[in-house]
């Protein structure tokens, strides 16, 4: 009976065993063993060599040579090797086994067992690809955060110095290019690891393709303009609607422009064409670049999968813009692919959409409204500054004071409700980490007093995830930004924003 249950337990382990006749050469195995193999599950005996004529190629003489050594050394036999089946598939074993003697010390027999490893491999091999990769992506990361800054230091250096307005100009220029990559490359990376927790809430609305595009070839055009590309943008005057988040289907296409331009030779040609296909909004992007090696199309959309990919010419970035692209587009219902004829032929990458029914036009009262916006917008804000970095603070102030704004600048919670009570601000733009009351805190204080009810609060913050933004919400705030904060956002929040904005708190206003 202890044999039978011995027995169950190997099968169900999954381990093969054997034992093989030193004197005759034969290999008993039995039926687990042969399903190792790839062969009929039952007991059989054979000659032992026509189990290493299973043993892949590479791994035979090495694992023949071992079973050979424990034979002459009467002693353990263990090796991890691979086996070739019979239907061509390799698996991954670890076979261990032990040599028996007679009574006059000579080997009669070994018996041993196998095990499939082949699982465990791959996952080993995975975990040292991932390793390997993020050691690779860190210094990445180190390098291309340092780029930006050589220059951005430079710069400063030139503005400290330079007397005459052009090359002040040229370095002021140069300082916001060199920003904007580095917050693009701070987006990126954000954008990767909400995605990737399932943190992105897309804000869908039905809107018109063409929309995108002109945002997208807007984002993307200092690019194309620095590498000196020609783009041609073919779109059919019918619109073409779809049920997607503006912000993100731009990002979407803007990846796609800018990863164009980048691995484009100076003067190249890039085409944007939108077109109609089985029920399918289709967005091509099309360059005359340096092409993509065809066992690299597979991995294209990988995840820190970098310039590699295109043969012939080094560049930056951290290999994450194609992968952001192919996780929004899926998350909005779409495919993406790429082709290339090969190295130096250029590459074509093609987004499907599920188009929407069209939205039929609603007569509104916009024009009021515009009107009523532009005279909003035509008036000077008191505007109080909340941040305990005083750079960061005096700087946005001295932004705004440019603009015509009245300011006033605190660095601290309890200063800013003090400050806020003194000026009464039309807008806030408060910061969340603060020392003696996080902003949090101030919002909900302000909110509490009537006298603050149409006031509006920016949360200018480092904190920008999904959770960041439903905080800042459920405190008071009406707008959520994170920093770095470019000056059009600051001005669509104090100008373009403000009758938005004021008229709806005020219709949220308790009576």
């Amino acid at each position: 009976m202890s044999d039978e249950r011995l027995r169950s337990a190997v099968e169900a382990a999954e381990v093969g065993t054997w034992h093989v006749d030193l004197k005759t050469g034969l290999d008993a195995r039995d039926a687990s063993m042969n399903r190792l193999l790839g062969l009929e599950p039952i007991e059989s005996t054979q000659p032992n060599e026509d189990f290493f004529a299973r043993v892949h190629e590479d791994d035979r003489a090495r694992a023949s040579a071992l079973f050979e050594a424990a034979v002459a050394g009467a002693g353990r036999y263990e090796v991890e090797m691979r086996i070739r089946r019979p239907s061509g598939e390799v698996r991954w074993v670890r076979d261990v086994g032990r040599i028996r003697c007679g009574p006059d010390g000579q080997p009669v027999y070994a018996t041993g067992a196998m095990t499939d490893i082949t699982e465990q491999r791959d996952a080993e091999e995975a975990l040292r690809n991932a390793d390997r990769r993020k050691d690779e992506f860190l210094a990445t990361l180190a390098h291309e955060l340092r780029n930006p800054l050589a220059p951005i230091r430079s710069g400063l250096d030139v503005l400290k110095r330079a007397r005459d307005e052009a090359t002040r100009r040229r370095a002021e220029q140069t300082i916001e290019r060199q920003l904007g990559h580095m917050v693009r490359l701070v987006d990126d990376l954000l954008d990767v690891s909400r995605i990737s927790r399932g943190q992105v809430e897309l804000q869908r609305t039905r809107l018109a393709l063409s929309a995108v595009i002109e945002t997208a070839v807007e984002t993307s055009r200092p690019s194309i303009e620095e590498g000196k590309h020609s783009l041609t943008v073919a779109m059919s005057e019918e619109p073409f609607w779809v049920d997607g988040d503006l912000t993100r289907l731009a990002q979407v296409v803007a990846n796609l422009l800018n990863n164009a331009a980048k691995y484009t030779p100076e003067g190249g040609r890039i085409e944007l064409d939108v077109h109609a296909e089985r029920g399918d909004a289709v967005i091509r992007v099309t360059d005359t670049g340096t092409g993509i090696d065809a066992q690299a199309l597979p991995r294209v959309f990988e995840l820190f999968t970098r310039g590699a990919l295109h043969q012939g010419r080094a560049q930056g970035g951290l290999g994450i813009g194609l992968s952001l692209v192919r996780d929004l587009v899926k998350m909005h219902g779409g495919t993406v692919a790429a082709e290339s004829p090969g190295v130096g032929h250029g590459s074509t990458f093609k987004v499907r959409l599920p188009l929407a029914a069209p939205v039929r036009p609603v007569e509104s009262s916009a024009g009021a409204a515009a009107r009523d916006d532009a005279r909003d917008d035509a008036t000077t804000r008191r505007i109080l500054v909340v941040d305990d970095n005083v750079d960061a603070a005096e700087m946005l102030a001295a932004m705004l004071d440019l603009r015509g704004h009245g300011t006033r600048v605190a660095h601290d919670g309890p200063d800013a409700l003090v400050a806020a009570r003194e000026v009464h601000p039309d807008v806030i733009f408060l910061d969340i980490g603060l020392p003696g009351m996080d902003g949090y805190e101030v919002a909900r204080q302000l909110r509490a007093d009537p006298a603050f009810a149409v006031t509006v609060l920016v949360a200018l913050t480092g904190w920008g995830t999904e959770d960041d933004k439903r905080r800042a919400h459920e405190a008071g705030f009406d707008v959520h930004l994170t920093k770095p904060v470019a000056v059009d956002a600051v001005d669509a929040v104090v100008a373009r924003g403000m009758h938005e904005l004021r008229g709806a708190r005020a219709r949220t206003k308790p009576a």
